[in-house]
Order: C-alpha cells, then structure tokens, then sequence
C-alpha cells in the first residue's frame, strides 16, 4: 500500500471514529441509571436483562471504534516523520496494542453479558451473588492501563512530535494533547476510586474525540492525495 492509499484509508476510518464516538456517548446517556456503572453489578446485570438496547448500541460502536481506529494509528506515523522515531514507534505499537485489547474487550461483553444477565435473572440466591461477584471477570483491564493509557500516551506523543513545523495544525496538537491528559485521568480516577476525575475526562474525551479524530481525517486524506 503506498502512503497516498495510506493516508486516504486512514483519513476514511479517522472521520468515521469521530463519528461513531458521539453514537457511544448517546447510547451510555440513554441508558437506565443502573448501567451507567458497574458499581452495583447486580444492579447492572438485573437492568440489562431488562432494557438492553443501548448497552448493545454502545458495546457495538466501541468496537467498531477500536477496530477503524487501529488504520488511524498506521497512518499517521507516515504524515509526521520524520521525528523522534523512537518515541513514534513505541508510542505507535502501544496504541495499536491499546485499540486492539479495547475492542477485545468489548467483543467479549458483547458476547458474555446478555447470557450472564439472563441467566442472573432466573438464578437463586446464591448464583445470583456468585455471578455478580464474577462481572468484573470480563474486564480484560480493569483498571484502563492498557485501554486507556497506552491510548492516551500515543495521543500525548503523537500530538507533541507533530507540533513543531507545518506538519500538524496547533490547534489539532492542542486538542490531542487535552484528549491524552484526559485519558490519562480516566486511569487514575478508575485506579484512585475518584469518580469525579472519570466523569470530567469522559466529558473531555467526548467534546475532544470527535473533533480531533474528524480533524486529522481531513489531515491525513489531504495527504494522501
């Protein structure tokens, strides 16, 4: 594949990241209250069994996300070079690494919780309680290391590198660089039990996101012709 079929790929699937990233969003806000997290599991597993439309909408598009953004990754390195080709190729393979385990992730919600809701639905007590208690063993990572902050620090040094000359407008490393913190903040509430820090980053990832991935979209799609 040349750089112009690159970039052009890479420019498709980076608008429609920031296109599917506002369908997510809405789908987690329309959810019942008690899917909203995962603090009450048998909360969660009782409302999903119930109502669960949107927790599906939301799974479906973080994986569709994670798998269109993994063509953004591979692109992008062939707009900013030449940099620090250390810090490119690292950061890069952490990323590719992160999008790959999130959409893991997801695929594997998809598949396991609505026969674990059902089930937690017709059980007794005792499945119920055990059930519950094995939520959280879908999780690939719990606590986003990978998912969130192998993502966030490629978005930091993508964003960073990119800044100095005509390779990347300011503004774009601007809201890359705000995305990154934000991510990163998601890993450290998620890890600090501070769900104020979570609730702001997700309120930044979610104005950032699509602006920054449609952004560099249009980037990479005028490189690549």
């Amino acid at each position: 594949m040349t750089n112009n079929d690159l970039g052009k790929l890479g420019g498709i699937c980076s608008i429609l990241v920031g296109a599917l990233i506002p369908v997510s969003a809405i789908a987690a806000l329309l959810m019942p209250v008690a899917q909203q997290s995962w603090a009450d599991p048998a909360a969660y597993l009782s409302s999903f069994a119930e109502a669960p439309t949107f927790a599906l909408i939301e799974y479906s598009a973080n994986i569709l996300t994670a798998i269109l953004a993994l063509a953004v990754v591979v692109a992008i390195p062939h707009k900013i070079r030449p940099v620090h080709e250390g810090w490119l190729r690292w950061t890069t393979t952490l990323a590719l690494v992160g999008y790959s385990v999130t959409a893991l992730q997801y695929l594997r919600e998809l598949a396991l919780i609505p026969g674990m809701a059902k089930a937690f639905i017709v059980a007794d007590a005792a499945t119920r309680a055990a059930t519950a208690g094995n939520l959280y063993l879908v999780l690939l990572d719990p606590h986003g290391w990978i998912t969130f902050g192998a993502i966030g620090t490629w978005l930091l040094a993508v964003n960073i590198l990119a800044l100095p000359g005509t390779r990347w407008p300011r503004p774009l490393g601007y809201v890359g660089v705000a995305g990154g913190i934000a991510y990163w903040l998601i890993v450290a509430g998620t890890v600090l039990h501070v769900d104020v820090l979570v609730t702001l980053a997700i309120a930044v990832g979610v104005l950032m996101g699509p602006i920054w991935f449609i952004w560099v979209g249009l980037v990479l799609r005028k490189s690549g012709q």
